[in-house]
């Protein structure tokens, strides 16, 4: 083996151009396949960083409208104390706080915990102790992130048992969790459930630990009973489903993840070919040198064995190359993922990626050598002597070469296709008109403490931040929302028509319900198809009215004016609510996401805490916030302005995972194609190479540049014809798992479908044009005096 390896570094010395090729191929594929199986391992594969992660679970409330809702404060108590399969059950909430105390005011991003929340995990804290449930209470103690402890507290040793003042209360700090601990995301401080006042406890989020050997299946039928048993006194119609925690945190990105690592284990298909295609003819340029050894003693497995040596050895300096090619992917991949990527600050090339690397590297060199190793293990050592002066290529690995060469096109095909429909769409999806105009749009948020603020100065509060803002001389337009599009959750509920029948159990409609101000309409531009605005009479001591968007007036008032109806919302108790205006549909939940029904109440008839304020200005965001941070200074110098930014950068987020996909699948689909170019324009000069003569020969008796073209373009055509179709089929078989991932587009757009077939053709005809070109320009005499 050591002799082998020792030749076979010789060899690669003597042919640096050959070596070089291969190794940026074998690094192209499988860089590519180790930083996707990266992503794939941090995201899918990695067990979560938690105790005995396989026995948590996630639970949330189902009914027939709306597949995924909240469970209130009084279920999750009975879930808890009544289920005879889980060890523990805590619940949470995401939320905003405001520190205050340590100069500026400061907004963090919180969780809201049931005191056992992370006693259920099983992650022991940084420093300090957890919150347990006798810290739920109003004055409860808190646990601080790893991070907000460097950047909020500057790393201080001391931080642990100090007084902080989070929405005006008091707090103890009882401990710091771990660097990395990010669960369910980024969070800067948890907050007891029992302590928390901003009226989230029936917004809850569940997380559960089986019992040993407890499987889903049992655990989703005993909280099903005890779901049953307290809808019989609640009166309550909800459902509730169980998922492993794993499952339901990587749902979202599970399918576009495996889609990446299919496209990237072409690439390495296609690279394997190639290299294999460039062994091969170098196997025929050797076949001399490989009939001597034969001659002289080498046994075919002697022979087979050195030659898979040297393809190992070729494979394992392109891994090398190739985990220097991921680290640069890895990158790119974190800079288009989405914010909301869940898990993306966890992706890193570490021991088991490696470890993946390395057994990919090794499988191969094995596969892209297999072929050339053959046909030296059935080398007939007398019959290559006596050919070894041939120079035809009949017979010496023309025909298992142009095999790769077409199941290169034909792979290069399916990816290219792939990129082609991703890219239509982005472009499909960025055209979405989303009801609004985002350019020239400010948002901010506010929180407003519910320990120093109560319903009356909230409200009083929101419309003096309003107004002020208004008042700006830049400023065109001004209004609020406890949602914004593309931003913020939204927050569902039933309604019923009065006047009507109510609607059957089993199809109770949800509508979308929003609090808004006067003003936020002309801030966003939604426009009005009937009615009006509200206006500062629509108080909390006004009539009780609403606005529905377009789809609701078109699915419940088909044919009728609903302008004057009333609307009963099951979010503030059914109260009747006079229609007074229809809006145009928004897009709210994604670009992606056709509009549903949406209700808009008057923000002082439904006062709400954390608002998002709407600016239209006709100037940079830079130049107007130091305006707006003086007004709010003015209303409340303890308040802070929370993740400001242009609309237009949220219409773009909301593309970002098929953004992400898009630009991925097109850098791996002209890697493929770009292999599948070499990979022909090799075997075309190769093939003209040992046609010289006879090539000499055509134009000696008469044939034309012509003929001679259309000879040597014509072999080309043919092998890409054949992968087309190959390409075709495989993208036929493909069509259930690429729809998942695409936008109003088929999987069979025939516009796409054509356009990569040209292409392909034209990039064959221009591979095969460049030796065909030389040839034409060799003297025929020369050609055949060199025979």
């Amino acid at each position: 083996m050591i002799h082998d390896i020792r030749h076979a570094l010789r060899a690669f010395v003597r042919m640096p151009g050959f070596t070089a090729t291969a190794i940026v191929t074998i690094a192209l594929g499988i860089g590519a396949n180790t930083a996707i199986f990266s992503v794939v391992y941090a995201l899918l594969l990695k067990p979560l960083p938690f105790k005995a992660p396989d026995r948590l679970i996630y639970v949330h409330d189902t009914y027939p409208a709306v597949a995924s809702a909240s469970v209130s404060l009084a279920k999750f108590e009975a879930l808890r104390d009544g289920n005879r399969t889980l060890e523990s059950l805590t619940a949470m909430t995401p939320n905003t706080a405001t520190l205050t105390g340590r100069g500026e005011p400061q907004q963090l991003t919180s969780l809201v915990v049931a005191g056992d929340f992370f006693a259920v995990l099983g992650v022991p804290p940084f420093a300090g102790r957890w919150i347990t449930r006798e810290d739920d209470t109003p004055a409860g103690a808190v646990v601080i992130s790893y991070a907000a402890w460097q950047r909020v507290f500057g790393g201080a040793g001391d931080v642990v048992g100090q007084a902080v003042t989070l929405d005006g209360r008091r707090r103890l700090v009882a401990g710091i969790m771990p660097a990395g601990f990010t669960y369910p995301n980024r969070a800067d401080v948890w907050v007891p459930l029992g302590g928390d006042a901003s009226n989230n406890s029936n917004f809850l989020r569940l997380v559960g630990r089986m019992k040993p050997g407890v499987s889903i299946e049992r655990a989703t039928s005993d909280l099903k009973a005890v779901t049953a048993g307290f809808n019989a006194q609640s009166n309550s119609k909800r459902d509730v489903r169980v998922w492993p925690l794993h499952e339901y945190l990587t749902q979202n990105n599970r399918q576009m993840l495996l889609v990446l690592q299919g496209a990237v284990l072409l690439v390495l298909l296609v690279s394997c070919a190639n290299v294999a295609n460039m062994l091969l003819a170098r196997s025929v340029a050797r076949k001399r040198e490989l009939a001597i050894r034969a001659a002289i003693g080498a046994g075919p497995g002697r022979l087979l064995r050195q030659l898979l040596t040297e393809s190992v050895m070729l494979s394992t300096a392109g891994a090398a190359a190739g985990v220097l090619l991921a680290s640069w992917l890895l990158r790119l991949f974190v800079s288009l993922a989405p914010a909301n990527f869940a898990g993306v600050q966890t992706i890193a090339i570490d021991n088991r990626v490696l470890l993946f690397t390395l057994g990919v590297a090794m499988l191969t060199g094995l596969v892209f050598g297999v072929v050339p190793a053959r046909r030296g293990f059935q080398l007939d050592a007398i019959d290559s002597l006596r050919d070894a002066g041939s120079r035809g290529v009949s017979g010496s690995g023309g025909g298992a070469s142009r095999v790769l060469v077409v199941a290169e096109v034909g792979l290069a095909m399916v990816l290219v296709i792939g990129a082609a429909l991703m890219v239509k769409s982005l472009l499909t999806l960025q055209r979405q008109d989303t009801g609004f105009r985002p350019d020239g749009l400010l948002t901010f948020q506010i929180s407003l403490p519910q320990a120093t603020y109560d319903d009356p100065k909230a409200r009083r509060v929101v419309r003096q931040i309003v107004e002020d803002i208004r008042a700006v001389p830049s400023v065109k337009a001004a209004g609020a929302s406890n949602y914004l599009p593309l931003i913020n959750f939204g927050m569902n509920g039933p309604f019923s028509i009065q006047g009507r029948p109510p609607f059957p159990q089993d199809r109770a409609p949800v509508a979308e319900n929003r609090m808004v101000t006067p003003g936020y309409f002309a801030a966003m531009n939604i426009p009005f198809r009937r009615g009006a605005d509200f206006t500062d009479r629509d108080d909390e001591a006004g009539r009780p009215v609403v606005i529905i968007n377009e789809t609701m007036a078109r699915q419940y008032w088909p044919n009728e004016n609903p302008i004057g109806t009333r609307l009963l919302l099951g979010m503030d108790g059914f109260v009747p609510r006079e229609v007074v205006g229809v809006v145009g549909d928004v897009r709210s939940a994604g670009l992606s996401r056709a509009p549903v029904p949406e209700t808009y109440v008057p923000h002082p008839q439904a006062a709400i805490f954390s608002m998002s304020i709407a600016v239209r200005t006709d100037v940079d965001a830079a130049a107007i916030l130091p305006v707006v941070r003086q007004r709010m200074a003015a209303i409340d110098p303890a308040l802070p302005i929370i993740k400001p930014q242009m609309m237009t950068a949220a219409v773009e987020a909301s593309a970002g995972a098929m953004r992400l996909s898009s630009t991925l699948t097109v850098l791996f689909a002209l890697l493929a194609a770009l292999l599948a170019t070499v990979g022909i324009y090799s075997l075309i000069a190769y093939s003209v190479a040992q046609r010289t003569r006879e090539i000499g020969i055509r134009v000696a008796l008469g044939a034309n540049a012509a003929s001679v073209l259309r000879l040597i373009v014509g072999e080309g055509l043919v092998l890409a014809i054949v992968g087309l179709v190959i390409g075709l089929a495989g993208t036929w078989a493909l069509t259930s798992t690429v729809r998942t991932m695409l936008y109003e587009v088929s999987p069979l757009d025939p516009a796409v479908l054509a356009g990569a077939c040209v292409g392909v053709l034209l990039v064959t005809m221009a591979a095969c044009l460049v030796p065909a070109t030389r040839v034409l320009r060799v003297d025929p005499t020369l050609a055949l005096r060199a025979e």
